[in-house]
């Protein structure tokens, strides 16, 4: 299947992730389904390429704690676009859609 794909250039696999929501009588009242990449078929020497920044706990009460000092508002927001703030958002990505 990538036999078209541009020199130097690779697919990244990707899945289907289906998940089922139930109602209070153990009845599917909702069915998902998302198309996922599959980050365990990542390379060993890859691995440091992958970055994801975390606050320790004491961080966050410090923040929360000047904020209350200053009268300032704090604000919390979640960013679900990984591929469109990431180096890889000035690539072409190929993906290698599954079975299905």
């Amino acid at each position: 299947m990538g036999s078209h794909l541009p020199p130097g250039t690779s697919l990244v696999p990707t899945k289907f992730a289906y998940k089922c929501k139930f109602g209070d009588k153990g009845v599917v009242i909702k069915k998902k389904a998302r198309l996922v990449v599959r980050g365990n078929l990542q390379n060993e020497n890859e691995y440091s390429e992958t970055f994801s920044p975390t606050l320790r706990f004491n961080s966050i009460r410090t923040l929360i704690s000047m904020s209350c000092q200053e009268d300032l508002k704090l604000v919390q927001f979640d960013i679900k676009g990984a591929f469109m703030v990431s180096k890889a958002a000035k690539d072409d990505i190929y993906i290698d859609l599954p079975e299905g």
